[in-house]
Protein backbone atom coordinates (compact mmCIF):
# COMPACT_ATOMS: atom_id res chain seq x y z
CA UNK A 1 0.00 0.00 0.00
CA UNK A 2 1.36 3.40 -0.99
CA UNK A 3 0.74 6.78 0.66
CA UNK A 4 1.07 10.18 -0.82
CA UNK A 5 4.02 12.21 0.51
CA UNK A 6 1.61 14.70 2.15
CA UNK A 7 -0.10 11.82 3.99
CA UNK A 8 3.24 10.53 5.27
CA UNK A 9 4.16 14.01 6.50
CA UNK A 10 0.77 14.23 8.23
CA UNK A 11 1.30 10.95 10.12
CA UNK A 12 4.82 11.98 11.10
CA UNK A 13 3.53 15.31 12.39
CA UNK A 14 0.69 13.62 14.32
CA UNK A 15 3.11 11.14 15.90
CA UNK A 16 5.39 14.02 16.90
CA UNK A 17 2.47 15.86 18.53
CA UNK A 18 1.45 12.75 20.51
CA UNK A 19 5.03 12.27 21.65
CA UNK A 20 5.34 15.89 22.77
CA UNK A 21 2.01 15.74 24.65
CA UNK A 22 3.11 12.69 26.63
CA UNK A 23 4.35 13.52 30.11
CA UNK A 24 6.48 11.21 32.23
CA UNK A 25 6.81 11.68 35.97
CA UNK A 26 9.31 9.63 37.98
CA UNK A 27 8.64 8.97 41.66
CA UNK A 28 10.51 6.78 44.08
CA UNK A 29 8.34 3.79 45.05
CA UNK A 30 8.54 4.67 48.76
CA UNK A 31 7.31 8.21 48.01
CA UNK A 32 4.37 6.92 45.97
CA UNK A 33 3.53 4.47 48.74
CA UNK A 34 3.54 7.32 51.29
CA UNK A 35 1.28 9.43 49.05
CA UNK A 36 -1.30 6.64 49.00
CA UNK A 37 -1.04 5.95 52.73
CA UNK A 38 -1.56 9.65 53.51
CA UNK A 39 -4.62 10.11 51.27
CA UNK A 40 -6.60 6.93 50.60
CA UNK A 41 -8.24 6.76 54.04
CA UNK A 42 -10.09 10.03 53.29
CA UNK A 43 -11.40 9.10 49.82
CA UNK A 44 -15.19 9.12 49.46
CA UNK A 45 -17.19 6.00 48.69
CA UNK A 46 -19.68 5.25 45.93
CA UNK A 47 -22.48 7.25 47.52
CA UNK A 48 -20.55 10.47 46.81
CA UNK A 49 -20.15 12.05 43.41
CA UNK A 50 -17.75 10.11 41.18
CA UNK A 51 -14.92 12.64 41.28
CA UNK A 52 -14.59 12.22 45.06
CA UNK A 53 -14.02 8.46 44.71
CA UNK A 54 -10.36 9.01 43.86
CA UNK A 55 -7.17 10.91 44.70
CA UNK A 56 -6.43 14.15 42.86
CA UNK A 57 -2.82 14.36 41.57
CA UNK A 58 -1.78 17.96 40.85
CA UNK A 59 1.75 18.48 39.49
CA UNK A 60 3.42 21.84 38.80
CA UNK A 61 7.06 22.78 38.07
CA UNK A 62 7.74 23.55 41.74
CA UNK A 63 5.58 21.18 43.76
CA UNK A 64 2.94 18.48 43.70
CA UNK A 65 -0.30 18.31 45.70
CA UNK A 66 -2.26 15.15 46.41
CA UNK A 67 -5.84 15.68 47.55
CA UNK A 68 -8.52 13.36 48.91
CA UNK A 69 -11.87 14.21 50.49
CA UNK A 70 -15.15 12.60 51.52
CA UNK A 71 -16.75 16.03 52.20
CA UNK A 72 -16.25 15.50 55.96
CA UNK A 73 -12.45 15.39 55.79
CA UNK A 74 -9.92 16.77 53.33
CA UNK A 75 -6.27 15.74 53.09
CA UNK A 76 -3.71 17.92 51.32
CA UNK A 77 -0.29 16.32 51.02
CA UNK A 78 2.40 18.45 49.34
CA UNK A 79 5.84 17.54 48.00
CA UNK A 80 8.13 20.43 47.02
CA UNK A 81 11.13 20.93 44.74
CA UNK A 82 9.93 18.62 41.98
CA UNK A 83 11.58 19.28 38.63
CA UNK A 84 8.84 19.26 35.99
CA UNK A 85 8.69 21.34 32.83
CA UNK A 86 4.93 21.87 32.88
CA UNK A 87 1.80 21.44 34.99
CA UNK A 88 -0.56 18.48 34.81
CA UNK A 89 -3.43 17.19 36.93
CA UNK A 90 -5.64 14.10 36.99
CA UNK A 91 -7.78 12.00 39.35
CA UNK A 92 -7.19 8.25 39.81
CA UNK A 93 -9.98 6.02 41.22
CA UNK A 94 -9.44 4.50 44.68
CA UNK A 95 -9.98 0.99 43.30
CA UNK A 96 -7.00 1.38 40.96
CA UNK A 97 -4.86 2.97 43.67
CA UNK A 98 -5.56 0.01 45.97
CA UNK A 99 -4.09 -2.26 43.27
CA UNK A 100 -1.07 0.04 42.90
CA UNK A 101 -0.52 -0.08 46.66
CA UNK A 102 -0.41 -3.90 46.51
CA UNK A 103 2.13 -3.75 43.67
CA UNK A 104 4.26 -1.32 45.67
CA UNK A 105 4.61 -3.90 48.46
CA UNK A 106 6.55 -6.04 45.96
CA UNK A 107 8.36 -3.11 44.31
CA UNK A 108 10.31 -1.48 47.14
CA UNK A 109 13.23 0.92 46.67
CA UNK A 110 12.70 1.33 42.93
CA UNK A 111 11.65 4.10 40.58
CA UNK A 112 8.08 4.30 39.25
CA UNK A 113 7.49 6.08 35.95
CA UNK A 114 4.01 7.57 35.52
CA UNK A 115 3.11 8.09 31.87
CA UNK A 116 0.26 10.47 31.07
CA UNK A 117 -0.75 11.43 27.54
CA UNK A 118 -4.51 11.91 27.57
CA UNK A 119 -7.47 12.49 29.86
CA UNK A 120 -8.65 8.89 29.77
CA UNK A 121 -5.83 6.53 30.74
CA UNK A 122 -2.61 6.57 32.72
CA UNK A 123 0.19 3.98 32.86
CA UNK A 124 2.44 3.11 35.82
CA UNK A 125 5.77 1.49 34.90
CA UNK A 126 7.28 -0.46 37.80
CA UNK A 127 10.47 -2.49 37.68
CA UNK A 128 8.58 -5.77 37.23
CA UNK A 129 5.02 -4.61 36.55
CA UNK A 130 3.10 -2.35 34.20
CA UNK A 131 -0.31 -1.13 35.34
CA UNK A 132 -2.73 0.87 33.20
CA UNK A 133 -5.99 2.31 34.48
CA UNK A 134 -8.71 4.74 33.49
CA UNK A 135 -8.88 8.20 35.00
CA UNK A 136 -11.95 9.91 36.42
CA UNK A 137 -12.66 12.29 33.58
CA UNK A 138 -14.27 15.07 35.64
CA UNK A 139 -13.03 18.38 36.98
CA UNK A 140 -11.94 18.17 40.61
CA UNK A 141 -13.62 20.70 42.96
CA UNK A 142 -11.71 23.78 44.09
CA UNK A 143 -10.37 22.34 47.35
CA UNK A 144 -8.66 25.61 48.31
CA UNK A 145 -12.07 27.27 48.68
CA UNK A 146 -12.87 25.19 51.79
CA UNK A 147 -9.53 25.78 53.51
CA UNK A 148 -9.92 28.77 55.88
CA UNK A 149 -7.87 31.81 54.88
CA UNK A 150 -8.46 33.60 58.19
CA UNK A 151 -6.58 33.10 61.45
CA UNK A 152 -7.76 30.22 63.60
CA UNK A 153 -9.61 30.91 66.84
CA UNK A 154 -7.13 28.83 68.79
CA UNK A 155 -4.40 26.27 68.14
CA UNK A 156 -2.55 23.88 70.42
CA UNK A 157 0.23 21.29 70.32
CA UNK A 158 -0.49 17.88 71.78
CA UNK A 159 1.01 14.41 71.92
CA UNK A 160 -0.54 12.48 69.02
CA UNK A 161 -0.58 9.02 70.65
CA UNK A 162 -1.94 10.41 73.92
CA UNK A 163 -4.81 12.12 72.10
CA UNK A 164 -5.44 9.06 69.91
CA UNK A 165 -5.55 6.60 72.81
CA UNK A 166 -7.74 8.93 74.90
CA UNK A 167 -10.32 9.22 72.11
CA UNK A 168 -10.24 5.44 71.57
CA UNK A 169 -10.79 4.79 75.27
CA UNK A 170 -13.70 7.23 75.60
CA UNK A 171 -15.33 5.91 72.42
CA UNK A 172 -14.96 2.31 73.60
CA UNK A 173 -16.61 2.81 76.99
CA UNK A 174 -19.34 5.17 75.84
CA UNK A 175 -22.78 3.78 74.98
CA UNK A 176 -23.30 6.53 72.45
CA UNK A 177 -22.69 5.01 68.99
CA UNK A 178 -23.10 8.22 67.00
CA UNK A 179 -19.34 8.84 67.18
CA UNK A 180 -19.77 12.42 68.40
CA UNK A 181 -17.01 13.70 70.65
CA UNK A 182 -16.52 17.12 72.27
CA UNK A 183 -13.17 18.87 72.66
CA UNK A 184 -13.16 21.60 75.30
CA UNK A 185 -9.93 23.60 75.41
CA UNK A 186 -9.35 25.79 78.45
CA UNK A 187 -5.85 27.29 78.65
CA UNK A 188 -3.45 24.29 78.78
CA UNK A 189 -6.06 21.61 79.50
CA UNK A 190 -8.03 19.73 76.87
CA UNK A 191 -11.18 18.00 78.09
CA UNK A 192 -12.45 15.23 75.82
CA UNK A 193 -15.93 13.88 76.38
CA UNK A 194 -18.59 11.97 74.51
CA UNK A 195 -22.15 12.82 75.49
CA UNK A 196 -24.33 9.80 76.19
CA UNK A 197 -27.86 10.75 75.15
CA UNK A 198 -29.33 7.53 76.58
CA UNK A 199 -28.81 8.01 80.31
CA UNK A 200 -26.94 11.36 80.42
CA UNK A 201 -23.72 9.75 81.68
CA UNK A 202 -20.54 11.54 80.61
CA UNK A 203 -17.33 9.80 79.67
CA UNK A 204 -14.54 12.32 79.81
CA UNK A 205 -10.82 12.70 80.22
CA UNK A 206 -8.47 15.67 80.64
CA UNK A 207 -5.02 15.83 79.09
CA UNK A 208 -2.36 18.52 78.96
CA UNK A 209 -1.56 20.45 75.81
CA UNK A 210 0.37 23.57 74.82
CA UNK A 211 -1.79 26.36 73.35
CA UNK A 212 -0.26 28.61 70.71
CA UNK A 213 -1.58 32.13 71.12
CA UNK A 214 -0.98 35.05 68.80
CA UNK A 215 -2.61 37.43 71.24
CA UNK A 216 -4.09 37.39 74.72
CA UNK A 217 -7.67 37.35 73.47
CA UNK A 218 -7.23 33.75 72.33
CA UNK A 219 -6.71 32.49 75.86
CA UNK A 220 -10.47 32.15 76.24
CA UNK A 221 -11.84 28.60 76.29
CA UNK A 222 -13.41 27.07 73.20
CA UNK A 223 -15.56 23.99 72.64
CA UNK A 224 -16.08 22.08 69.38
CA UNK A 225 -17.47 18.69 68.41
CA UNK A 226 -16.03 16.14 65.96
CA UNK A 227 -16.66 12.64 64.69
CA UNK A 228 -14.44 10.44 66.87
CA UNK A 229 -14.15 7.72 64.19
CA UNK A 230 -12.80 10.27 61.70
CA UNK A 231 -10.38 11.70 64.28
CA UNK A 232 -9.05 8.22 65.08
CA UNK A 233 -8.42 7.54 61.37
CA UNK A 234 -6.68 10.90 60.92
CA UNK A 235 -4.44 10.52 63.98
CA UNK A 236 -3.60 6.93 62.96
CA UNK A 237 -2.49 8.09 59.50
CA UNK A 238 0.14 10.44 60.96
CA UNK A 239 3.52 9.28 62.28
CA UNK A 240 4.82 12.30 64.17
CA UNK A 241 4.95 12.36 67.97
CA UNK A 242 3.29 15.77 68.24
CA UNK A 243 0.61 17.46 66.17
CA UNK A 244 -0.75 20.98 65.92
CA UNK A 245 -4.56 21.16 66.11
CA UNK A 246 -6.13 24.40 64.83
CA UNK A 247 -9.76 25.20 65.67
CA UNK A 248 -11.84 27.52 63.47
CA UNK A 249 -15.03 27.86 65.49
CA UNK A 250 -16.76 30.29 63.10
CA UNK A 251 -15.97 28.04 60.10
CA UNK A 252 -16.84 24.85 62.04
CA UNK A 253 -13.52 23.38 60.93
CA UNK A 254 -10.49 21.81 62.59
CA UNK A 255 -7.11 21.38 60.89
CA UNK A 256 -4.43 18.92 62.03
CA UNK A 257 -0.78 19.21 61.03
CA UNK A 258 2.44 17.51 62.16
CA UNK A 259 4.34 19.71 64.61
CA UNK A 260 8.09 20.24 64.58
CA UNK A 261 10.35 22.66 66.44
CA UNK A 262 12.62 22.85 63.40
CA UNK A 263 12.16 26.06 61.39
CA UNK A 264 14.00 24.87 58.28
CA UNK A 265 12.11 24.48 55.02
CA UNK A 266 10.52 21.09 54.64
CA UNK A 267 10.38 19.10 51.43
CA UNK A 268 6.89 17.87 52.29
CA UNK A 269 3.88 18.92 54.33
CA UNK A 270 0.42 17.64 55.16
CA UNK A 271 -2.76 19.31 56.37
CA UNK A 272 -5.89 17.38 57.27
CA UNK A 273 -9.16 19.28 57.56
CA UNK A 274 -12.11 17.87 59.49
CA UNK A 275 -15.60 19.35 59.72
CA UNK A 276 -17.03 20.09 63.15
CA UNK A 277 -20.33 18.48 64.23
CA UNK A 278 -21.34 21.53 66.26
Amino acid sequence: MFFHKDSIDFFKKKKSILRSSTMKITLFSNILSKILNQTLFAVGDKKFQTILNGVFFQFSPNEANFIATDTFRLVKYTIKNLKLDRSIEFTIPKKSLDIIRKILKKEKNTNVVIEYNNKINIVFHFQNHIFSCRLINEKYPDYNSVIPNNNCDVSFVINRLLLLNTIRRISFFSKNRKNFIHLHLNHNKLKICEQNTINNDNFESKIKCKPIFDDLKKTESIKMGFNSKFLIEILSSLNENFICFELYHSNKIGILRPFSNEKKKKEESISILIMSTI
